[in-house]
């Protein structure tokens, strides 16, 4: 999609596109907050319960409820409720999990803020579940949907005036502990937000903490009190969809379109395949390296078995033709 819309300038706007972090980005540029070394982003999702084990039952198809349609490309299985609605998230085979669902809402302000390329190396850590049988409870290793948490660590190289970061992603109720700047403002860390930290400080929603370094900050540098930015994201609004409606009017391009969108995009993608990985290879003793990815030639170079995880296997007269 993204070398289709490269290739013919069509005007594309991806609809979790709420604008930029331009005050962030630029206290960052600013040295407000000394050399900028780690990034963490975390969300309250999964809003929907992840399954333990693959349905064995076979419900009956609803009446008006076509399956193949819902299938579309995924290979032939049978029809549960359990891969549908709400809940489809969880499946590797339905969807991307907590990172897919709220990666480009939470992720895509960071990459356009620091200007990113596509990360090197993947890290995922996650939540473990058991299963007993025979009265011993054994930890449940399953290659078919994702965990109910996660934790995943990015590392970007170097590029333009930023450093080598890493970017730490938390899901499932995990989250960074509260830094000491946040206790002396009698705050702690929200359910859901971002939080840059350089040598010298740190922002979280949108401020550098603690309150007393963001009022001098504000008064050196004469900076306006935050209004279209709030919780470290930009407030949801209309400005999104104003841009791209100027786009499909001939306007200027939407600065949420695709090319724009297409390493965080990548990001995610690689993020659901090192948690696959890591996953499917976990046992007490034992965790998966992070896998390292080539850009050039979209491949993990240390874990060829993890590099069918970021494709999909198209089901019969589904699948994708050149253009």
């Amino acid at each position: 999609m993204v070398d289709t819309a490269r290739k013919t300038g069509v005007a594309t706007h991806l609809l979790a596109w709420r604008g930029r972090l331009t005050t962030v980005r630029q206290m960052i540029l600013d040295g407000v907050i000394g050399t900028l070394r780690e990034i963490h982003d975390w969300t309250d999702r999964p809003f929907w319960p992840h399954a333990l084990s693959l349905p064995a039952d076979r419900p009956p198809i609803p009446p008006g409820f076509d399956w193949g349609v819902w299938l579309v490309p995924e290979r032939d299985q049978p029809y549960h409720p359990s891969y549908t609605h709400a809940v489809f998230w969880g499946w590797y085979d339905f969807g991307g999990g907590s990172i897919a669902d709220m990666g480009n809402d939470s992720l895509w302000p960071i990459f356009m803020a620091n200007d990113p390329p596509v990360a090197y190396s993947f890290e995922a850590r996650f939540s473990s579940s058991c299963e007993i049988h025979d009265q011993v409870s054994t930890v449940a290793v399953n290659d078919f949907a994702f965990p109910s948490a996660n934790r995943v660590l990015f590392k970007f190289a170097a590029h333009g005036p930023w450093p080598e970061i890493e970017l730490y992603s938390y899901d499932g109720g995990m989250r960074p502990f509260t830094p000491d700047e946040l206790l002396e403002d009698g705050r702690s860390v929200p359910a859901t937000g971002t939080l840059f930290i350089g040598d010298r400080g740190m922002i979280p929603s949108n401020e550098i903490i603690p309150a007393r370094k963001m009022k001098e900050c504000r008064t050196a540098k004469g900076l306006p009190e935050p209004e279209a930015e709030t919780r470290g994201r930009p407030r949801r609004g209309g400005r999104g969809d104003a841009e791209w409606l100027a786009a499909v009017r001939d306007g200027p391009p939407s600065a949420g379109n695709f090319l724009h969108a297409a390493n965080c995009s990548e990001a995610i993608a690689l993020a659901g395949a090192a948690i696959r990985d890591s996953r499917k290879v976990f046992r007490a003793n034992r965790c998966a390296p992070a896998l390292l990815w080539d850009a050039g030639t979209m491949r993990f170079t240390n874990a060829a078995e993890a590099n069918p995880y970021p494709a999909r296997e198209y089901r019969e007269r589904w699948e994708l033709t050149g253009a």
